[in-house]
């Protein structure tokens, strides 16, 4: 029930399912899906941590290949 929390809620959930998943190459999703009722400002709070977590991540991942000397 997260999406029925405060967007402090919903980013803090959100940060530690990134966390727990080691932070690589992941799917965030809701689960079982939305219940009727759930805030749509709550859903779309979600899926824009979802993408930028998402662009972090390429970001990140261009720099460490960057710094990578060639073999």
């Amino acid at each position: 029930m997260i999406l029925f929390g405060t967007e402090d809620v919903v980013h803090e959930a959100v940060e530690e399912c990134i966390r727990d998943a080691g932070g690589r190459h992941h799917i965030l999703n809701v689960g079982h899906g939305i219940i009727q009722g759930t805030p749509e400002e709550a859903i779309k709070f979600l899926s824009q941590l979802a993408r930028e977590s998402s662009s972090q991540q390429q970001c990140r991942n261009v720099t460490q290949s960057t710094l990578q000397p060639e073999l």
